[in-house]
């Protein structure tokens, strides 16, 4: 016959909650924002030209030569915004100078106007 070795119960189990506990809020969920942008490649450095309507105009110093601007692109713009370069993904424009971005860090347009306008 065996023998079933019974455990004593955790301590931490009948423990009662800290008066102070209070579960973590949820982080919000933020839609992905699509930015549309006009770039301008071999210029001598890269910067924000500014707004054009609905459009970001932005100088690149990369060419326009195997993905070189669109990826310079990415990783400006994720310097000037202080967010991850992976938050940042090319949807359109791969071989145009037009080109739709989404960047899933940035909660809306205003904070993205806020970013850009702290920046120089």
């Amino acid at each position: 016959m065996r023998r079933i070795r019974k455990e004593s119960p955790s301590p931490l189990i009948n423990q009662e909650p800290s008066k102070d506990f209070k579960f973590p809020e949820k982080p919000a969920i933020l839609k992905p924002m699509i930015l549309s942008v006009k770039i301008t490649p071999n210029a001598s450095q890269n910067s924000i030209v500014g707004w054009q309507g609905d459009l970001l105009r932005i100088r690149i110093a990369a060419p326009p030569d195997k993905g070189k601007a669109n990826d310079e692109l990415i990783e400006f713009l994720a310097e000037k915004l202080g967010v991850p370069k992976s938050d940042i993904q090319l949807l359109s424009g791969q071989a145009s100078r037009l080109k739709r971005l989404e960047i899933r860090s940035i909660p809306n347009r205003q904070a993205l106007i806020t970013a850009l306008a702290s920046v120089d």
